[in-house]
């Protein structure tokens, strides 16, 4: 009980590497943020008791708009999320869930604390598009 590290606020999972164009577009996109360029990616973070990893689904607005986990940033002991963008095309009464369809726009890195929603939804295929089930309300 007396350890400062039985309390942990954030945890890091292993390391991975990424294609070179991605690795040069975080670099190019934290020099726009002002943000240090020392950086490593991670597999998965856990905060506050809450596991985010590749391939899960933010909801970065209220509107709502999702977005899907590429890579998950470490710098010093902030996180950072770069997302590739979805586009909801409508919402399924009869299912509860969300219809979504990749936007095809460039990746956006942000910060954790800008997150709408700071709970990770799962992704379903679905015929040519993808499916949001929410797991609480959006």
């Amino acid at each position: 009980m007396l350890s400062t590290e039985y309390f942990v606020d954030v945890e890091f999972g292993t390391q991975h590497s990424v294609d070179e164009n991605i690795r040069d577009f975080i670099y190019i996109q934290l020099e726009t943020l002002n943000e240090s360029k020392n950086f490593n990616l991670c597999k998965w973070v856990e905060k506050r008791g809450i596991k985010y990893q590749i391939s899960d689904l933010l909801v970065v607005s209220k509107l709502p708009t999702f977005s899907k986990i590429e890579t998950i940033i470490k710098i010093k002991n902030q996180i950072f999320f770069l997302l590739s963008q979805y586009d909801t095309i409508s919402y399924l009464n009869y299912m509860a869930c969300y219809l979504i369809k990749e936007n095809g726009s460039p990746y956006k890195i942000v910060k954790f604390n800008d997150i709408s929603n700071h709970w990770p939804l799962d992704l379903y295929k679905y015929k040519s598009d993808y499916l949001v089930i929410p797991k609480y309300p959006i």
